[in-house]
């Protein structure tokens, strides 16, 4: 867990001041974007923001929007289901999500986390790849996942940021060292 916690906190520090800035802001900005796609399209922010959850693993963010989008709409349409990006489990769940489902059916612990942040609980923890290899781990286990979690709280808790801005902040450093726009 030391390890774990010197890793990400190494990677938060390593952050440049622009890097600092973006994170502090991604959540709120996503939840920006995403109340402005949901009037375009018909839907509530939170349905949109599930439906991008359930679409984000492996994803870019603007591929992540567009394809929500299209599935909000063609949802709001009576169309069919569009083909969009995504893994094939993810692109049901988001279809389904898009025409009612509860949104319980969004389990996973990265997407959860992820819907939660984007509808604003800034307390819960992303997880992804990019998380993971900030932390110096490759498998995306249960106790890594939780590990990465609580080390991303304490760095919160000792410079009283919200677990997510931490987070993104983390996520956007390591981005920008791997040199991918995700």
């Amino acid at each position: 867990m030391d390890e774990i916690y010197n890793n990400l906190l190494n990677t938060f520090l390593a952050a440049t001041p622009d890097e600092r800035e973006a994170g502090m802001h991604w959540y709120s900005d996503a939840r920006s974007t995403i109340r402005a796609l949901s009037d375009e399209v018909g839907g509530s922010p939170m349905r949109f923001a599930a439906v991008v959850a359930a679409l984000s693993p492996r994803i870019r963010w603007a591929t992540n929007l567009d394809a929500a989008t299209r599935v909000m709409r063609s949802a709001a349409m009576g169309l069919e289901e569009p083909k969009v990006a995504g893994f094939g489990h993810n692109r049901a769940i988001a279809w389904a999500l898009a025409n009612g489902a509860s949104i319980d059916i969004l389990t996973g612990p990265k997407t959860k986390a992820f819907f939660w942040n984007l509808v604003g609980n800034e307390q819960e923890v992303t997880v992804d790849v990019w998380m993971l290899r900030a932390a110096g781990l490759e498998v995306a286990n249960k106790g890594n996942i939780e590990n990465v979690q609580q080390a991303i709280k304490r760095i919160a808790r000792h410079r009283r940021l919200t677990p997510a801005q931490v987070q993104a902040i983390i996520w956007i450093t390591v981005r920008d060292r791997w040199n991918n726009d995700i």
